[in-house]
């Protein structure tokens, strides 16, 4: 990291975790996979790079704060079933009056590895990781102008 980079806020964690997962029959972020649920490892990778986790709920959420840690915080975004991701990030954008980067994170996606996301601060808001199919892929790295453009777009 640069000297501007290591004195920057590291960025905040957005878990989108709203959906129903109506055809998976159960939620994906409780999903155990290698011995832990998809939300954990998700937690586990974010935290060394993160200032704070927000996980953002809707569908099963109940379920889902049996499971969350006591540390992070929770959103709730009541328009779950009728509203788009955009409106999980903005949900969670109200809890932080965010003026750092974030991670935007599906529930549903590979939590990342170490290196992916020290890339991604290296290279610097807005970023994402590109597979070498060049496909893009998560987490993205969203800077203070892109988050305030998706606050006035919704």
């Amino acid at each position: 990291m640069n000297s501007n980079q290591a004195q920057a806020k590291a960025p905040t964690a957005i878990i989108l975790a709203a959906g129903a997962s109506s055809r998976m029959g159960t939620p994906k972020g409780l999903l155990t996979i290698q011995g832990e649920t998809l939300l954990a490892a998700h937690i586990q990778a974010l935290r060394p790079f993160s200032e704070s986790i927000i996980l953002v709920l809707g569908a099963d959420l109940h379920t889902y704060l049996n499971a969350a840690p006591s540390d992070i915080t929770v959103r709730i975004n009541q328009n779950w079933a009728t509203t788009s991701q955009a409106e999980s990030v903005r949900t969670a954008l109200e809890a932080t009056g965010q003026q750092q980067a974030a991670w935007v994170v599906p529930i549903d996606s590979s939590p990342a590895k170490p290196e992916t996301l020290r890339q991604l601060l290296a290279r610097g808001a807005p970023a994402v990781p590109v597979h070498k199919s060049g496909s893009r892929g998560h987490p993205a790295l969203l800077g203070v102008e892109q988050l305030a453009q998706l606050r006035l777009s919704i």
